[in-house]
């Protein structure tokens, strides 16, 4: 490949910056088209690095911590367990477990914080029709307040007293899919659902006007859905239902708040661990593009957690995952459109065998070591890559355990400390 310089041209926004970061973090030769707009909806501190987010840092998943019954009761149904006397003690364990999360997130100096399993699931906030419960996000808003840190929430858009419509338990295990009783249907009282969804941003925007008592941040960003063109996508992995519902939510959003931003499900991995195509992942995001889905995005969100697995020889697996998405957007009229990795990153160290995206045998490269150097080295070059292609935004997990080759991407590990990688990220974000 053939390594050349761009200028960068953007009115009121420093463009310098974007170039500055590839020059300073590698000097491989990697192609690099011509570079674009950086949208940003927020002023953020001076010393704040905003090329960077945490995510998962505060999962209200945390207060489980100790309490399997607890989990499991959840697990069986959301509803019972919030009509349960546990669901008090939950709630009284929430700030504890998101306080010691957010002085990790304060020490990565990063912007913001992706949140994505339970706080803003509708079945959650409103588990009965017209009564609202606070709690969960309340206390993640307190926490990223905390943190000095933005959101970037994920919007489960399922009720299960609104839908009957069910995805397999069995086969879509996680967390979050409790939180939302394995529902994947469209909304179906679409009143019901702008009804909440207004008064969810109109709580979170920082706009003094209805807002959560003690608010010191603000959601920036609402991403509607997550990985629904995957298996557990329900009536949302038809592209043409998803795109209504984006049309509906972008509509309601904007409406409540229009200096946020909206931001499509996290896209899935278009080529599988076995080096093929994943022909699922590919159809649907052609035809969100054809059917106009990219008019109700400022963002284009994607995940690319592919290399989390071990790393590929070269970046050209990475790249192509790249050029898929920025060739739609330029296809379609939407050149100045920017992309978030909002899953990303490489482990280090020798975790266990796992399964990868679209692989139902272990990983590749898991079980294998990589090195604080190696990962390094990746992860300058990954980044380098991605802003080249307009990518303005990457989040890594802020803590996991060395056995996973998820737990071990993560900045921090499961005591506490910090990784080598987030010197890395912090070094790169300051230059």
């Amino acid at each position: 490949m053939h390594k050349h310089f761009f200028a960068l041209l953007l009115a009121g926004v420093g463009i310098v910056l974007a170039g500055v970061i590839i020059a300073f973090i590698v000097s491989d030769q990697i192609s690099v088209p011509k570079p674009l707009a950086v949208l940003s909806s927020l002023v953020k501190e001076d010393d704040q690095i905003d090329l960077f987010g945490t995510m998962l840092a505060f999962q209200s998943s945390k207060a489980f911590a100790g309490h399997k019954e607890w989990e499991t009761t959840a697990g069986e149904s959301w509803k019972t367990f919030r009509d349960s006397s546990n669901y008090a003690k939950f709630v009284d364990a929430l700030t504890p477990a998101l306080t010691s999360a957010a002085e990790l997130v304060k020490e990565t100096g990063f912007s913001s914080n992706r949140d994505i399993v339970g706080a803003f699931t509708w079945n959650v906030i409103e588990t009965d029709k017209g009564t609202y419960d606070w709690a969960i996000p309340d206390a993640t808003l307190a926490a990223a307040g905390d943190a000095g840190v933005a959101l970037s929430a994920v919007v489960q858009p399922y009720a299960s007293w609104d839908s009957s419509y069910r995805i397999n338990p069995a086969s879509c295990v996680g967390i979050d899919f409790v939180y939302f009783d394995y529902n994947g249907g469209l909304p179906v009282d679409e009143a019901a659902y702008a009804a909440w969804l207004t008064t969810t941003v109109e709580r979170y925007d920082g706009d003094g006007v209805s807002d959560m008592p003690g608010l010191t941040t603000r959601v920036e960003a609402w991403e509607i859905a997550n990985e629904i063109e995957g298996p557990c996508g329900g009536e949302l992995a038809i592209a043409a239902n998803y795109v209504e519902l984006l049309k509906m939510s972008h509509g309601i959003i904007k409406a409540a708040d229009p200096t946020a931003l909206v931001l499509n499900a996290g896209a899935l991995e278009i080529i599988g661990m076995n080096g093929l195509p994943i022909d699922k992942t590919v159809e649907f995001w052609e035809s969100f593009f054809a059917l106009g889905g990219a008019e109700y995005v400022d963002i284009l969100n994607v995940h690319y957690n592919r290399e989390r697995y071990g790393i590929s020889e070269t970046l050209d697996v990475y790249e192509q995952h790249l050029v898929f998405f920025r060739d739609l957007l330029n296809a379609n009229g939407y050149e100045s459109t920017p992309i978030w990795l909002t899953e990303f990153g490489t482990y280090v160290g020798t975790p266990q065998p796992q399964q990868g995206p679209g692989q139902s045998s272990p990983a590749i490269g898991t079980g294998k070591t990589q090195t604080v150097a190696v990962q390094e080295s990746w992860t300058r070059r990954a980044v380098a890559m991605g802003v080249s292609y307009g990518v303005e935004r990457f989040f890594f997990d802020l803590q996991g355990g060395d056995d996973s080759a998820i737990g071990a991407s993560a900045l921090f590990d499961h005591r506490g400390e910090a990784r080598d990688i987030l010197t890395t990220l912090q070094e790169i974000g300051e230059e």
